[in-house]
């Protein structure tokens, strides 16, 4: 990958062949550029349902470093509040 743009933490664009790849964990998915579109609308979309989902909240806590993080949780049932 050392003829690829690092443009996050786990995505890599190659410029030459206009492919986007993705790694997750030891995978590695390479999408054609507009096929790496057309996925990130899905994402976009499901993200958008789970966030709303009434069974899901979005939590958010402070690393060491100071960076805030948000993280999806199952929400607590309703007979636990008070």
């Amino acid at each position: 990958m050392s003829d690829m743009l690092e443009i996050s933490q786990n995505v890599w664009l190659d410029e030459s062949d206009s492919t986007v790849v993705i790694v997750i964990d030891r995978v590695s998915i390479t999408l054609d550029i507009n096929e790496f579109w057309e996925f990130c609308e899905e994402i976009e979309i499901a993200k958008d349902k789970v966030v709303n989902h009434e069974k899901f909240i979005v939590g958010s806590y402070e690393e060491d470093d100071g960076t805030i993080k948000k993280e999806l949780l199952p929400a607590p049932d309703k007979n636990d509040f008070n």
